[in-house]
C-alpha cells in the first residue's frame, strides 16, 4: 500500500511472504524458523521559502536467527528494526555572491531482539545522535 503525492512516495508498507524451513542451529538442534520481512516507512518533506524539513520514520519486523544462531539463544524469534530521523535545513542566498545553508539532524533508532529460546529475554539496542552545519559559501 503506498501513499503518493506527486512523483513523491510519502509511506510504503510491505509485508513479505513467510518462509518456513528447517534449520540446525549451531549445536545441532533441528527445528523450524520463519523468514520473512516486513517494513513500514513513511517520509515528508515539507518546504517553505527558505526553509526545509524532512522526517522519515521507520518501523521493521523480520526473521531472525540470532547473534549466535542457536534456538537457545533467541533463533526463529522476532527481531524488531525502528527508528526516525529529522532533518532541517535552512538555505539563505545574502546577493550573488554569498550563500548560507544550515542543517541540522536527529536521529533515533532501536533494534530489539529475543535472547532465549521461550522468548522471554529480550535485548534492547538504542542509539541516537544530533548533529549539524553551517556553510558559507562565496
Amino acid at each position: 500500500m503506498s501513499l503518493e503525492r506527486g512523483r513523491k512516495r510519502l509511506c510504503k508498507v510491505e509485508y513479505n511472504r513467510r518462509h518456513h524451513y528447517g534449520f540446525t542451529d549451531e549445536t545441532g538442534i533441528n527445528g523450524t524458523v520463519d523468514d520473512y520481512a516486513d517494513s513500514l516507512n513513511a517520509n515528508v518533506l515539507l518546504e517553505y521559502d527558505d526553509h526545509s524539513l524532512l522526517i522519515n520514520a521507520f518501523k521493521n519486523d523480520e526473521g531472525y536467527l540470532g547473534v549466535t544462531p542457536k534456538f537457545s539463544a533467541g533463533a526463529g524469534n522476532n527481531h524488531d528494526v525502528d527508528g526516525a530521523i529529522i532533518g532541517y535545513t535552512h538555505s539563505h542566498r545574502w546577493n550573488k555572491k554569498y550563500y548560507t545553508k544550515l542543517q541540522l539532524f536527529y536521529d533515533w533508532n532501536e533494534r530489539n531482539l529475543s535472547r532465549s529460546a521461550a522468548d522471554d529475554i529480550r535485548a534492547n539496542i538504542l542509539g541516537q545522535q544530533i548533529g549539524g552545519s553551517l556553510r558559507n559559501i562565496v
